[in-house]
């Protein structure tokens, strides 16, 4: 008997049960429904939705030679490397 995850509710089948191409779709919307409610799209996730869930935490992406060129640190950023 599958089992189901605790966030989103993926049907998780044991591994005597048969391929379902229904669940494995369903799995699938449930999965891009949450990614499209945290703002995402094919190339990520928007940092909005993150900052409102850190309390107020600043978030800045930054780029290596960006980062690596800061003069100083705030303790409440967060620096998130991006990639070039």
């Amino acid at each position: 008997m599958a089992s189901y995850t605790e966030n989103l509710n993926l049907k998780k089948p044991e591994r005597t049960d048969k391929f379902s191409i229904e669940d494995y779709n369903t799995n699938l919307e449930k999965i891009d429904n949450a990614v499209n409610e945290l703002g995402g799209t094919e190339s990520g996730i928007t940092l909005t939705y993150l900052n409102s869930r850190l309390g107020g935490l600043t978030l800045v992406p930054l780029t290596q030679s960006e980062y690596d060129a800061l003069l100083s640190y705030d303790e409440n950023t967060l620096y998130i490397i991006k990639e070039s």
